[in-house]
């Protein structure tokens, strides 16, 4: 009897939130709580007494679900919690008129919100406990029969809000469930590919680490759609849309969207062919400054989202015929010049590179029994416009198609007449890697000059004399023990970009076969690394500042607002720095604007090398710059600000033998100390900036710091 009374009593502990709350339901069953106890006759200390001890409860539970470890079982607190607001709901409810309270509508608005956190059947319970309590009170103050169709009306809605908000709930967790398990399979997929490479393959790619790639497991329609959001950041426009002719007469599909808004699926079934982009695949007008302007029986393009104003498009053309159309639009009237149309034109050529990839896909599957790693090898690259990937994904696939010991991925700088390795698999990285040599007087160089695969069945039986002195690289990279060595160029329209070079222990390793395999796989790659290439410049010009190397300004606002939003879920302090270059418009008027721009170019250098990888430098505009640092108190922002004030100090800019030292004054603002609004810590940090200019320029000055000196002003 005992034990079970212990039992008893451990469960009251451990539930005291429940147990109090239920009192407190009790209390307002028989009369506690009412108008006339704690409004009519004044506050008094009795009921308000009991509502501080509730208060105090309920903001104790918010305390220990906000201390309990994220990994932990939360849902019975959550519970606990809900059931206390939900008590003070019923006494709030209770004291303004009870089922006749003007706050009842704020009921069901509970009821939403306890649903969405705590699902359909707690909320269930929860809304039948709080509707049952204010029916007995009535019944007991005998006004239960005056009030039956308003109580009525309470249950009815409160739970049809309870099963409309759980079921939305449901279905958006059971969308995002679905989407974590593709997301999980994609990543064992490509964990798979990581754990099955050959251990002679120990390092293949600047990144030394066997890493999956996602990007290799995408298909066309993920290339097609990153080519158009690069076009959409780089143009600043609204929504891109790359639309392709379809099979049957007078159709056009969109292929890949990507725009500021969500856009509905089934945009994609709509038939394009009949609204303005009939003019780009017929070869007419390819700029329109207002769509407002267009004749009554021509259709825009889409009509969803914000109505575009202004449209520019370029036609995917092929062998001579319109197989499609890339279109940008923008909110903006005129929105589009000439330079935007060469832009455009450029991501047109990269999109029919993607477009005939894929067909050669295609072809290659067609002979996939005879040639199975070979098509592998293409759809990967065929499938990423990542040059690190790329490098990877040729040494990595090459293994099933030939025997190598080693192998090497060559890119050529013609300027310099020199090679670089982008990528090895069988020899030390720590030495190969990233290496320079000369190509003058060297087996490689010989097959750069003349465009011709090289094969020798036995390196060690070539000739004597200056063949046989000939180093395969450099003098510096040497190769021993190698028999059959064998070297292609890759070739881009006439111009040798690169080269592959495979060798191995054994003689006469190579076969008439596996040669001409290779250069066909070598056409391949050449054409994968160039878009790769172009891809790269393509990011380089939409995020990267020209003169300075830095981002731009247009990135730096994406980036900030993005880290800001993730802070809210992840607190971290974030450190804003503007930083100003001082007197920069003497430089520009007493030596000239080429020296104004060797100014930037310095003080970018620094900046640059400063920060941390995570962190960003961008240029602000004009002879400012912004330093935005993940993770950063305000003394350690201030403390790197000096630091790099004192680098540019130390910096200078030579000019007619002279030496032009320059500084810098910077202005400092932390998140979420000085403020939690992005355009709010950009103006403290802006004034800050002033701040210092003010106190005598090459200083450091953060926005607390300005909150202090007003003070004690």
């Amino acid at each position: 009897m005992g034990r079970f009374f212990v039992g008893i009593l451990n469960q009251i502990t451990r539930y005291y939130a429940v147990v109090i709350g239920s009192a407190y339901l009790a209390l307002v069953v028989f009369g506690i709580f009412t108008y006339d106890r704690v409004v009519a006759g004044g506050p008094q200390p009795g009921p308000i007494a009991l509502l501080g001890i509730l208060m105090f409860l309920l903001t104790w539970r918010i305390a220990v679900l906000a201390l309990t470890a994220p990994d932990a079982d939360t849902h019975a607190n959550k519970i606990e919690l809900g059931y206390l607001l939900m008590v003070i709901a019923v006494i709030a409810l209770q004291v303004s008129g009870g089922a006749q309270s003007v706050l009842f509508p704020a009921f069901f608005l509970f009821t939403a919100l306890a649903a969405y956190f705590l699902g359909i059947l707690p909320t269930l319970v929860l809304t039948i406990i709080a509707l049952a309590t204010l029916t007995m009170r009535a019944w007991i103050a005998e006004t239960l029969v005056d009030q039956w169709s308003d109580f009525t009306a309470a249950y009815v809605y409160a739970l049809l809000f309870a099963l409309i908000v759980g079921v939305l709930v449901r279905i958006a967790h059971e969308r995002a469930r679905r989407a974590q398990e593709t997301l999980s399979r994609l990543t064992e997929e490509a964990n798979h590919l990581t754990t099955e490479r050959h251990s002679g393959l120990r390092a293949l790619s600047r990144n030394q680490v066997a890493r999956a790639d996602l990007s290799a497991l995408l298909q066309l329609d993920a290339v097609l759609t990153e080519l158009a959001d690069i076009t959409k950041r780089a143009l600043s426009g609204h929504t891109c849309v790359i639309v392709l002719i379809g099979n049957k007469p007078d159709s056009a599909y969109a292929r890949a969207v990507s725009s500021n808004e969500h856009y509905p699926e089934e945009y994609f079934s709509e038939n394009l062919n009949d609204t303005v982009l009939q003019e780009g695949l017929s070869g007419g007008r390819l700029r329109f400054e207002h769509l407002r302007e267009l004749p009554r029986q021509t259709a825009r393009h889409r009509n969803w989202g914000i109505k575009p104003l202004s449209l520019l498009m370029a036609p995917l053309v092929e062998n001579g015929h319109v197989a499609g159309v890339i279109a940008i639009d923008s909110q903006y009237e005129a929105h589009f010049d000439r330079e935007d149309e060469r832009f455009l034109d450029v991501m047109a050529r990269q999109v029919m590179a993607a477009i005939g990839r894929e067909r050669l896909y295609r072809d290659v599957t067609a002979e996939r029994t005879e040639f199975a790693a070979f098509y592998g090898l293409i759809k990967k690259l065929g499938s990423s416009i990542d040059l690190d990937t790329v490098s990877r994904v040729i040494l990595e696939s090459v293994q099933d198609i030939l025997t190598f010991d080693f192998a090497l991925l060559v890119m050529v700088d013609h300027e310099k007449q020199s090679g670089l390795i982008e990528a090895v698999a069988g020899l030390p990285a720590d030495k190969w890697l990233d290496t320079r040599f000369p190509l003058h007087d060297s087996l490689v160089g010989w097959v750069i000059g003349s465009k011709t695969y090289l094969h020798y069945p036995n390196l060690r039986d070539r000739g004597r004399g200056t063949e046989r002195r000939r180093p395969v690289f450099s003098k510096d990279l040497p190769l021993k023990d190698v028999g059959s060595l064998l070297c292609v160029p890759l070739v881009q329209q006439n111009f040798v970009t690169g080269l592959l070079a495979f060798g191995t222990k054994k003689p006469n390793a190579y076969s008439p076969y596996e040669i001409k395999i290779l250069e066909v796989l070598a056409v391949q790659a050449a054409v994968s690394l160039e878009n790769a290439r172009v891809h790269a410049e393509m990011e380089q010009m939409a995020t990267r500042d020209g003169l300075t190397g830095c981002f731009n300004h247009r990135y730096f606002q994406e980036w900030l607002d993005h880290e800001l939003h993730r802070a809210t879920r992840m607190p971290i302090p974030i450190s804003l720095i503007i930083c100003d270059i001082d007197h920069f418009k003497k430089f520009n008027d007493t030596y000239g604007h080429p020296i104004g721009d060797q100014v930037l170019r310095a003080v970018a250098s620094v900046l640059r090398t400063s920060v941390r990888k995570n962190d960003l430098a961008a240029r602000y505009g004009g002879e400012e710059f912004a330093l935005v640092l993940l993770n950063s108190k305000a003394a350690d922002a201030v403390k790197l600000a000096e630091r790099i004030r004192k680098a540019v100090a130390a910096t200078e800019v030579r000019f007619a033998g002279e030496r032009l030292r320059v500084t810098i004054s910077m202005g400092v603002a932390t998140y979420p100390d000085q403020s939690t609004e992005k355009s709010t810590l950009i103006d403290l940090a802006d004034k800050a900036l002033y701040a210092a200019k003010q106190g005598g320029r090459d200083r450091v000055m953060h926005a607390a710091d300005l909150k202090f000196a007003a003070e004690t002003q």
